[in-house]
């Protein structure tokens, strides 16, 4: 093999959007700038396959759902040597799995990313058997956080792990807007993300109902793609608590960044996360930023450029709200700390360099 790979097969079983489906999206494109002929496989249309369709990645539609998709890996291993693929860019657990059995069947360097806390749930089915074939297969494995790498020892060596940080294009999230009075104002709070569990949006809800009751105008948009079953049980919240008029699902918004423009403070209520790249998006916007103890801590640090509350607890999530909501200099120090943060430590750049270097390694 050359000093570095010439064909990448990028591998992801889900159809997005989500921050794991953009990294992927990503290192395709960056990768196939860098030189390299990239090729993708994902398992069915959405928003995914259009991304790579317009970025020019040839991509293969192939159905991998059930437990276990012989059919699915037969297919990814016929594409590996038909296609001449030097290395295999595979994310979440079970694109890893698939991407590690095919790589020890083909001799073909794997690396395999982990976005989160759904990668090592409790419930996961056979999850030591599928950590054993990855142990086994992978060349690298990549961890978003230091958190997530922590989690992933219980199964994984260390030896074979290490953390990249998600990257934004920093170019395309900018804000400079003059600071309103929001003591006076209707109060414009945010959340940027697909409506799951992990996201904990019935604690932001609740805050917004303790932030009412204490007298403020509030209104709070939730930006992300919905499970119905899901959006059902958080509109059925929105209506017991009276919140018809304050709370707003849109939906996926295809342009984040002027979504995150119209706010005047993100709200990250998450019981888990790994990296989350609307995190950063935000950090980049300068907004402040009031979050849960969810993972996050080793992106952003408390009294210094966001507030941090305990995972669950929407009064505390209000408290910390009113406390940016009544002083103005504190939502523009933290605001702007939190940008220079981004701008320092999260570029898409970096995020490429650094994965490169591994393949160039394998």
């Amino acid at each position: 093999m050359s000093k570095h790979p010439t064909r990448i097969l990028h591998l992801i079983d889900t159809t997005g959007p989500g921050g794991a489906e953009t990294v992927c999206v990503s290192l395709a494109d960056f990768t196939r700038r860098k030189g390299s002929r990239a090729l993708a496989s994902v398992r069915g249309a959405g928003w995914v396959k259009s991304q790579l369709d317009a970025a020019g990645i040839v991509t293969h539609v192939v159905d991998c759902k059930g437990s276990f998709n012989l059919g699915f890996l037969f297919n990814l291993i016929r594409t590996i040597r038909r296609e001449r693929i030097d290395l295999v860019q595979a994310h979440l657990l079970g694109s890893n799995v698939y991407a590690c059995l095919a790589g020890m069947l083909t001799g073909i360097p794997v690396v395999c990313t982990f976005h989160g806390s759904v990668d090592v749930a409790a419930n996961e089915r056979f999850a030591r058997a599928k950590f054993l074939l990855i142990r086994l297969g992978a060349h690298k494995i990549i961890a978003v956080s230091e958190q997530l790498r922590q989690a992933l020892l219980e199964y994984l060596p260390a030896s074979k792990m290490s953390v990249i940080h998600n990257g934004i294009d920093l170019n395309l999230y900018s804000r400079i807007r003059p600071g309103r009075d929001l003591a006076a104002a209707e109060i414009r709070l945010g959340a940027l993300g697909n409506i799951r569990e992990a996201k904990d949006y019935f604690t932001a809800i609740r805050a917004v109902a303790s932030l009412k009751a204490r007298g403020y105008r509030v209104s709070f948009r939730i930006a992300g793609g919905a499970r119905p079953a899901l959006q059902k049980k958080l509109q059925a919240l929105v209506e017991e608590l009276g919140l018809q008029d304050e709370v707003h699902f849109l939906g996926f918004v295809d342009k984040p960044a002027a979504f995150l423009e119209s706010l005047d403070i993100f709200v990250l209520s998450s019981s888990s996360e790994g990296h989350p790249l609307a995190l950063v998006q935000a950090m980049a916007m300068g907004l402040p930023i009031v979050a849960t103890r969810c993972g996050v801590e080793e992106v952003l640090t408390n009294e210094e450029d966001c507030l941090l509350v305990p995972i669950r607890q929407p009064d505390q999530l209000a408290d910390a709200l009113e406390r940016l909501v009544r002083d103005g200099a504190l939502r523009e120090a933290i605001g702007n700390k939190a940008r220079d943060l981004a701008r320092a430590r999260y570029s898409v750049d970096a995020m490429h360099e650094q994965y490169w270097n591994v393949y160039c390694s394998a």
